[in-house]
């Protein structure tokens, strides 16, 4: 790559080279023209702030290529901890296929999701919400003043509870989990 005062032409001329390829890329992976205009803009961003320490020994296609695939990925990550969302929107949104299809009482599931949480250690049930609030271990244990682990364990132990509670009810254990999200 050019690392003269020739940066910002050989930069066009490398975004008009490979910027419709680099979108349908993008679109492809994520179905979406928005979100493969953004990821292919930071793409761009990215090796722009790059320039000047950037060192390419092979292909630069390659290479776009590569980090748009990478800022894909990012972008899933990104999704899945933004989409977050409470046991009562779920089961708002498929009660009219439980009262058809299965006949599970929408209000019966939801005091017994409840009633079933408010059966686990406070610190253990706190972890878990928060967990499925979308916060990070990391995230988790900052605010419980617990370490990272510790949040993982508390996790795992209010699964397995929750999985034994629902025992033969894999739909209310699904649920219960807000599994629909992660």
């Amino acid at each position: 790559m050019v690392r003269n005062d020739h940066d910002q032409i050989a930069f066009t001329e490398i975004y008009m080279r490979y910027a419709d390829s680099l979108l349908q890329l993008a679109f492809r992976k994520t179905d979406s023209k928005e979100a493969a205009e953004d990821i292919v803009q930071i793409t761009f961003i990215k090796l722009w702030g790059r320039r000047d320490n950037l060192r390419i020994d092979h292909s630069l296609k390659a290479y776009l290529y590569t980090s748009t695939k990478n800022n894909v990925i990012s972008y899933y990550l990104r999704q899945r901890t933004k989409k977050t969302i409470t046991l009562e929107t779920v089961c708002d949104e498929l009660q009219p296929q439980f009262n058809t299809q299965h006949e599970i009482d929408y209000s019966n599931t939801l005091k017994l999701y409840n009633e079933t949480l408010h059966q686990l250690p406070n610190k253990c049930r706190e972890v878990f919400v928060l967990s499925r609030k979308g916060f990070s271990l990391k995230e988790i244990a900052e605010i419980k003043n617990i370490s990272p682990k510790t949040a993982e364990v508390h996790i795992g132990k209010a699964i397995r509870f929750l999985r034994k509670k629902f025992t033969g009810n894999h739909i209310l254990f699904l649920i219960a989990l807000d599994i629909f999200l992660k």
